[in-house]
């Protein structure tokens, strides 16, 4: 199998610890890194770095410009999933097919049930959930699991077929412009869009096994412990764990997202996020994980906020594809937000999309269509 991930330069640490434990576990294995803010880095990282650096120009997205403009960096880094796995089943199509695992994963031990699947399965893929997580009110509770999705797609496997192209083919259509964090609409970047995958693609397996894709949405029904052969997890070996929202300097918290799991009364999984921690400051995390995300910023340096973005987004679904990250297209961008709204002809575009997203200014202003823009 050939495993890749994808990161901004700020999680170059979490990188290199997986391609550890992937050489450790999977040493025949290749391993590809897509960095997104790879500018003026690339050449270095290619040469100091144990695995193999993408740069998104790699991937022939046609728009990748204004998907950097559209996306924040979660959504950025999830949208581009299926471009990076075709491009790699297309380079490595003999390596049993291609697996994507979060940055913030270590792998204890060789994924044998996965390479076996990926024989026969075109995609594979894990629930966030095998047992309850029960009605107790604690986080993440079921419904929050119902909006995220019933898959996790901090990990995939594709084999190279021709039902996984089609696969990826559908995803790219639908990530090019709605892999948002919006659960309120339906939409939680990648993940939603997979839970149809079962029912439209064929030979797609849902991967049930304790041991893989352990993180804080389902440690309350997986129990560590340790063996002379390495960890397991309700008896079976533990093949990777999922440190999402871990923090190294927060050794007494499993994650920002839970507040379910008090590691303090789970020894078990304290011994491997503490592990975990030291060994991503071991690879240098205290000095990469401040790295500025260059796609915050325009052409000219002006700060690209989440107003900013939703507005650019807006002009994008209208035709608009020039690049914030260019002069000229910041500067036309600009121009085009202050032209008149044709709903609210008092305002320009920009002040009429701010007033829509602004429930303060609203409240404020109730009927700008009737001259409301002209109080104080």
């Amino acid at each position: 199998m050939h495993f890749c991930t994808i990161i901004c330069r700020n999680y170059l640490a979490q990188a290199r610890v997986l391609g550890e434990s992937l050489a450790k576990h999977h040493p025949s294995s290749g391993f590809s890194v897509l960095v997104l803010d790879h500018s003026g880095g690339v050449a270095d990282l290619r040469h100091s770095e144990s695995f193999e650096v993408v740069a998104l120009e790699h991937l022939a997205i046609p728009d990748a410009d204004v998907m950097k403009g559209v996306y924040t960096p979660i959504e950025l880094s999830t949208a581009v999933k299926p471009w990076l796995l075709e491009h790699l089943l297309r380079l490595h199509p003999d390596q049993g097919g291609v697996v994507y695992l979060d940055p913030d994963i270590k792998v204890f031990s060789a994924m044998s049930e996965l390479a076996e699947l990926l024989e026969v399965q075109n995609l594979v893929l894990t629930p966030h959930l095998t047992s309850p997580n029960g009605l107790d009110g604690r986080t993440p509770s079921e419904q929050a699991i119902l909006l995220a999705g019933t898959y996790n797609l901090g990990f995939i496997g594709v084999r190279n077929s021709d039902e996984s192209r089609r696969f990826l083919h559908w995803w790219q259509e639908r990530l090019d412009r709605d892999c948002v964090v919006d659960p309120a609409s339906g939409f939680f970047v990648d993940q939603r869009y997979v839970d149809f995958a079962p029912g439209l693609f064929d030979a797609v397996a849902v991967l049930r096994h304790d041991g893989y894709n352990v993180a804080y949405w389902n440690a309350a029904s997986r129990v560590l412990s340790s063996r002379d052969d390495g960890i397991v997890v309700n008896g079976v070996p533990l093949r990777f764990f999922h440190f999402s929202g871990f923090d190294p300097n927060r050794r007494d918290r499993l994650s920002v997202h839970q507040d379910r799991i008090e590691l303090q009364a789970r020894p078990d999984l304290k011994v491997v996020t503490d592990a975990y921690a030291d060994e991503l400051l071991e690879s240098d995390y205290v000095n990469v994980r401040d790295i500025p995300y260059p796609f915050e910023r325009t052409a000219s340096g002006r700060s690209i906020g989440p107003l900013a973005r939703s507005l650019y987004r807006r002009f994008v679904d209208r035709g608009f594809s020039e690049s914030l990250f260019e002069v000229g297209g910041e500067r036309a961008f600009a121009e085009a937000t202050t032209f008149n709204s044709e709903r609210f002809p008092l305002l320009t575009e920009a002040q009429m999309h701010f007033w829509e997203n602004a429930p303060d200014v609203r409240s404020h202003f109730p009927d700008v269509a009737a001259g409301d823009s002209d109080r104080d």
